[in-house]
Formats: C-alpha cells, sequence, structure tokens
C-alpha cells in the first residue's frame, strides 16, 4: 500500500501492529516498511512499543498515534454468565473463530481434531459464518465428530467465551 500510494500521490493510513524485533529477520521488507512510512499520512499502532518503534524512525511524531487492541479484557474476566451455557463442555475447550472459508483450512482443523479424539478428549467451538459452512457440518458429520465439535453462528461478543477456552 505504501509504494502505491508513493507513486500515486494518494494519502494513506499505515498500521503498526509489531515492534522493531519482528523486522530483524526480514530486512528487505523492514527497509521497504520503513520507507513507507516516511510517506504516511499517519500511523496508528496498537501498542507503545510499536508506537515507540515509530517515534524513533520518524521526525515528525504528529502522524503517529496509538489505539489499544479492542479486546474488553475485564469484560472477558466477568463472563460468568456464560459458564451456564458452556455446562456441556466436558474437556479442554478449543475455541474457534473466523470466517467459514476455504483458505482457513477448517476441513484440516477437523482432521486433526479425529485423531487427537483417539488419545484424548477435546471439545471444539468454531464460531463463524462464510461460504463453507454447509461443508463444514457435513464434515463433521461424515468424521463423527458431532459430539465433540460445535459450530454457531458468528456472535459479535465471540471473546467472552475466551474465558473458557483452554486454547484459541
Amino acid at each position: 500500500g505504501g509504494v502505491i500510494s508513493y507513486f500515486t500521490h494518494i494519502p494513506w493510513i499505515m498500521t503498526e501492529r509489531s515492534v522493531k524485533a519482528a523486522y530483524s529477520e526480514f530486512p528487505f521488507q523492514a527497509l521497504i516498511r520503513r520507507l513507507s512510512g516516511l510517506k504516511a499520512t499517519k500511523i496508528i499502532a496498537n501498542s507503545n512499543a510499536g508506537a515507540k518503534y515509530w517515534e524513533n524512525n520518524l521526525s515528525n511524531n504528529d502522524k503517529i498515534s496509538m489505539i489499544e487492541n479492542g479486546i474488553d479484557v475485564d469484560l472477558i474476566m466477568n463472563s460468568s454468565h456464560l459458564s451456564l451455557s458452556l455446562n456441556y463442555y466436558k474437556n479442554p475447550l478449543i475455541l474457534i473463530v473466523g470466517s467459514l472459508v476455504k483458505s482457513k483450512k477448517h476441513e484440516v482443523l477437523l482432521k486433526a481434531v479425529k485423531l487427537v479424539l483417539e488419545k484424548e478428549k477435546i471439545d471444539i467451538l468454531i464460531i463463524g459464518e462464510g461460504n463453507q459452512k454447509s461443508l463444514i457440518i457435513n464434515l463433521i458429520k461424515r468424521l463423527n465428530l458431532q459430539d465433540y465439535v460445535t459450530l454457531k453462528s458468528y456472535d459479535p461478543e465471540w471473546f467472552r467465551y475466551l474465558k473458557f477456552a483452554s486454547m484459541f
């Protein structure tokens, strides 16, 4: 986006979701990112460390802003009302949230779940919508995973389930 913006003179906003250490393994990409940042209209970081990275690399710190991640940790920790609806999960719960599309490879996950269940009981809660939903439902049935995998429609407050999940 930054390279295209440079040549088209279209203002753009860059996001910074990492810190300096994340760029050490990819020096060429880090250089392109840094040069793009110089031309960005605004840089939005999601952490103080990300903002600090750009403060150390720019002369104009007015274009740097920090907006914290949008997950309400207090809401997650105080989500006890969900425990009633989660009583039927007897095993460690793995929470999967996202679009039900081919690129997410849910079929790989479900085949792995089938293998894991041979050694250990787990429960899976998949929350999402997408064009692969019916295929995922059919695969759950074909692999006989109905007792272990629950598929729910997208819930904008899905993060409340994090408190009860063993893995996300």
